[in-house]
């Protein structure tokens, strides 16, 4: 239930802060299929999903955060742990 939880809620953060379709976000979605998807947008990106989780990431989690399957991967683990 987590997984699916973190799943949805992440790829609704991406779709709001890129302003995008979620339907067209996919696993391997990454900044090569979103222009706008710079580094200005990742600290939104960053910040959007620590205030929904509830988690502060380390620097290694956000350098590896470059599709939105690996997102949600750190964010899953994350609350997993939590």
């Amino acid at each position: 239930v987590k997984k699916l939880s973190s799943d949805i809620k992440t790829v609704e953060i991406l779709g709001e802060v890129l302003e995008f379709d979620t339907n067209i976000i996919h696993d391997d979605f990454s900044p090569m299929d979103a222009p706008c998807w710079d580094s200005l947008a990742m600290v939104n990106i960053l910040l959007a999903l620590e205030e929904e989780f509830e988690q502060e990431f380390s620097t290694n989690e956000v350098l590896e955060m470059r599709s939105y399957s690996k997102i949600v991967e750190i964010v899953t683990s994350a609350v997993e742990v939590s």
